[in-house]
Order: structure tokens, then C-alpha cells, then sequence
């Protein structure tokens, strides 16, 4: 009887959306993309981003991350940018159509996948288009997937494991847990926030295995994992120290130095009530839950549908535990819950719609969701317009260029750097490490510098121009005393000509 009904559901999903229905999707793919790109071209920014910039620069000119200077991050999504930067040219504009592109891809396979796949099929495509709209147009992927950090890739390449091992369980082969692995990697190995997905897949790809294979495919998918993370290892090979501190110590020891314990619990509650406060993302987890609910207690789904959905709402649910953890930890960095939240809640419409008696009438229940979270998105619409942007950094690192003689060393934020495309000061390509409290003889191996040794610098008149957005630095370092002229411009300042004694 199980394998009839099996049989049943694989036919089902094979039933085909209407070429009305098919258009209608791809339009509003479309669409959301467009509108995710043009913001990424004109309106992203975050100031984070620096750093991450910089070191794909870095690495685009032939220099190696750890070993030639500090970037404690994994190390493929500069990779990745650095590519793009080869083959563009040095600008943050096509490094954010890349980022935008992935976030976009992962919205393409949450709302493909229930286009297909979901249970229901006159709910198929209502459901694909409010999935759409859930991913898309959520203001967190918006505001931080279109952006020079990890995010994109991390989404893109999180869902994409995902959806290759919802294949996994009735094949024979053991290529796709290779593939499961080696996508999943790939995220982990652009930023270790995503690393929990990797243990929630090989759990569930061992659990739901159907031909007797759970031991070949774990092997497998661990394969793929070592796969993604050949370059870490080439890295460590050729500087184990320094891999090993960019990696892993720096943020198991030093990344909360700066945040003393009853300040990150404070920061951490915070940013735990602004989840709250932002009805996107309660609409998300309620509608989660609902959906968690529906399949464990009212459908009659089969084993390996039920399966499909778990497997989503557990890593959305392990994922979102760990990102309590980190001290600070930050809003955006649940932005990786977005898909897979977005997957469970479709149930939750579906469960909800069915027990109001809307069962077979799908498209008045999907849209009210569609329609809600879209008028959610407009109050982030319009204060992205307050927001700071790229522009505004283009013009303060013109007025740096301006002022600084030829081959001048200067001092500012990671994003000046990049805009005049000048390899920075040894030390500051990563302003978050001078607050670390190492050996001299392990701050150069690690390519660190102080804050004691920045003031020392200003003192002696080591650098010609600075550039600070932060009073209280400017202030730490003494730069005010050390220049003859400043510039305010916004939040900015620029010193330059040395100030006479």
C-alpha cells in the first residue's frame, strides 16, 4: 500500500503547471530580481563589507588571505569576489550583482521546489509565487544578500544542498550525496555561519535512505565536504598558524574581546527583540510553527514527504539555535533562515487555509500572505532611502585622493581603500583586529596592528591623510592633534598637512 501511495505522490509531482501558470512565475521571478538588482547597484551598502572587499582586491592582485594579510572569514567567498573583480574590474557594483544573483537563486529553488514538489497540487503554484514573494522580497535578504559579504553565497549554495539531497534517499548512486556534500562545503567554506547545516543533512540523508546505502552516501557527503574545503587545506598546509588563527581561533578567543560579557548579553537580547519587533520574521516563525504542526499532527502526507519539509524546518531550527550563540551576534545573521523558514511556512498556509475550509480553494489564502508580507517590505523601502550608501564613501575617498600627495600613506576605513585601490597599511585590512592583545612577534606574523601602535604612528607623522566615520577612534588615535586641516562630509572626516609644533 506504501509503495502505491509512493508511486501516486512521484506521479503527482510530475503534474504540470499550466503555461499561464508557468509565464506567471517566471514573470515574478523576474521581477524580484530586477528590483533586487537595481537596489544593489544604487542603494546597497554595509559598512561590514570593507574588509570583505578589500580582501578579494587583495587576493585578485596574487596575495594570499592569512597568509599575506588578516581576514578571519573562510575564505571562498573572496575568492569568489576576487574572480569577479579579475574579470569586471575593481568595483563594488558587479561584486553586488553576484551576491544579488545567489540570493536570488536561493529564492528560485524555495519557490521551484514547491512549485513541484509540495503535496498539494492545485496549491502548487499560488504557493511558488507567495515563496517568491517570502524570499525575495524579505527586507533582510534584501538589505544584506545584495551586498560584498557572504550571504548570497551562503544562501544560495545552503539551498542548493538542500534541495540535492530531498534526491538523495531513493538513489542508488552515490554522486548526489558527493554533490549534497560538496554544495553545502561550499557555504560553510564562504562563512563558517552556515557550517550547521552540514551535520542536519548528513543526519537526514542517513535517516531517510531507502536502498540500504546510509553508510557509502554519509562517506560520500563528507567527501564533498572535503572537496569544498581543499583551498582551507592548501592554506594550512603552507601556514598552519596562521590558517588556524584566522579560521577558528580568532573567533573562539579574540572576536568578543571588544564586547565584554554583560554588554553582548545586553546587545544579544536586543537583537532578539528586534526579531520580534519585525513582522517579517514573526510572520516567518508562526507560520513555521503552524506548518511544523500540520504535518506532524493533521496530514496524511507520505513518510518521505513529510521528510522533505522536517528536514527543512530542522535546519532552519538548528541553524537559528546556533546564531544565538556568537557573541555579538547580529540580526542579519538569520537572513540563512529565510528559505528554509519560508518552505515550512507554505505548510503552514496550506494547514491553516485547509482547517478555515479554503482546502480547495487556494488562491485567496496564498494571496492574503503574498500581499502581506509585500506591504511589510514597503516600510524597509522606504528608509533604505535615510540609509548611507556607496556613493556617498565615493565621494569622501575622492576628497582623500585630492588632498594626498603621490604614494602618500594613508589612513581610513577598508571601503576607502578599495574605491582608490590601495593596497592598505599592513594591519588594516581588518580595523575589528587592532583591540587584540597579542605578542608583538605573533601581531606581525598575523599581520595586526594595534591601537597603541596606530597612535604611536600619528605621533611620529607616519601617515599624510586620515580618514575616520568613527569620533570615538578619531579620538582613541589622537588624529585630530596630529593634522593641520580637516573636512567634515556627513558623518566623515578628512586630515590632512602635518600640523606644525
Amino acid at each position: 500500500m506504501e509503495q502505491a501511495l509512493d508511486a501516486a505522490s512521484r506521479q503527482s509531482e510530475l503534474t504540470p503547471t499550466t503555461t499561464r501558470g508557468k509565464l506567471a512565475f517566471t514573470l515574478l521571478i523576474l521581477a524580484i530580481t530586477s528590483f533586487a538588482l537595481l537596489y544593489a547597484v544604487t542603494r546597497a551598502f554595509v559598512w561590514d563589507e570593507g574588509y570583505h572587499l578589500i580582501a578579494a582586491q587583495e587576493i585578485s592582485r596574487g596575495h594570499l588571505p592569512y597568509l599575506d594579510f588578516c581576514f578571519p572569514q573562510t575564505p571562498l567567498n573572496a575568492f569568489f569576489n576576487a574572480a569577479i573583480l579579475k574579470l569586471f574590474g575593481q568595483h563594488w557594483r558587479p561584486v553586488h550583482v553576484g551576491a544579488t544573483l545567489f540570493s536570488m537563486g536561493s529564492m528560485l529553488l524555495a519557490a521551484q521546489y514547491i512549485l513541484t514538489r509540495f503535496p498539494a497540487p492545485q496549491w502548487r503554484l499560488p504557493l511558488a509565487l507567495t515563496a517568491a514573494i517570502f524570499v525575495g522580497l524579505n527586507e533582510v535578504v534584501i538589505q544584506f544578500g545584495t551586498i560584498g559579504q557572504a550571504y548570497g553565497i551562503c544562501l544560495f549554495f545552503t539551498m542548493a544542498a538542500y534541495r540535492v539531497a530531498l534526491a538523495t534517499p531513493a538513489r542508488v548512486s552515490l554522486l548526489h550525496p558527493l554533490i549534497c556534500g560538496l554544495l553545502a562545503g561550499i557555504a560553510a567554506g564562504s562563512s563558517l555561519l552556515s557550517a550547521p547545516v552540514l551535520p542536519v543533512l548528513l543526519v537526514w540523508i542517513w535517516r531517510y535512505d531507502r536502498v540500504g546505502l546510509p553508510w557509502r552516501k554519509a562517506l560520500a557527503f563528507i567527501a564533498g565536504i572535503v572537496i569544498a574545503f581543499l583551498p582551507v587545506v592548501w592554506l594550512f598546509l603552507k601556514s598552519p598558524d596562521q590558517t588556524f588563527f584566522n579560521v577558528l581561533q580568532y573567533h573562539t578567543l579574540y572576536r568578543s574581546l571588544d564586547w565584554p560579557t554583560p554588554m553582548a548579553v545586553h546587545h544579544n537580547l536586543l537583537v532578539f527583540t528586534s526579531l520580534v519587533d519585525s513582522t517579517q520574521a514573526l510572520t516567518l516563525c508562526l507560520l513555521g510553527i503552524a506548518g511544523v504542526l500540520f504535518i506532524a499532527k493533521q496530514s496524511d502526507w507520505l513518510r518521505h514527504q513529510r521528510g522533505e519539509f522536517y528536514l527543512a524546518a530542522w535546519i532552519a531550527f538548528i541553524e537559528g539555535a546556533y546564531l544565538c550563540t556568537p557573541r555579538p551576534t547580529f540580526s542579519r545573521y538569520f537572513i540563512l533562515l529565510t528559505p528554509f523558514l519560508t518552505i515550512v511556512s507554505m505548510a503552514g498556509i496550506y494547514g491553516v487555509a485547509s482547517r478555515m475550509g479554503f482546502g480547495q480553494r487556494p488562491k485567496w489564502p496564498a494571496s492574503i500572505a503574498a500581499v502581506l508580507m509585500s506591504l511589510m517590505f514597503t516600510s524597509f523601502g522606504v528608509s533604505l532611502f535615510d540609509q548611507t550608501t556607496w556613493q556617498e564613501y565615493e565621494k569622501v575617498a575622492q576628497k582623500v585622493a585630492e588632498v594626498t600627495p603621490k604614494d602618500g600613506r594613508i589612513f581610513a576605513d577598508e571601503l576607502v581603500y578599495f574605491i582608490l585601490q590601495i593596497t592598505p597599511p599592513s594591519g588594516m585590512e581588518c580595523s575589528y583586529t587592532h583591540v587584540l592583545p597579542l605578542p608583538p612577534a605573533q601581531l606581525r606574523r598575523q599581520h595586526l596592528v594595534t591601537e597603541a601602535e596606530l597612535k604611536g604612528q600619528f605621533e611620529h607623522h607616519e601617515f599624510v591623510t586620515a580618514q575616520s566615520c568613527s569620533d570615538p577612534e578619531l579620538d582613541r588615535l589622537g588624529v585630530a592633534g596630529a593634522f593641520r586641516y580637516r573636512n567634515d562630509m556627513d558623518d566623515c572626516t578628512v586630515f590632512w598637512g602635518e600640523r606644525k609644533k
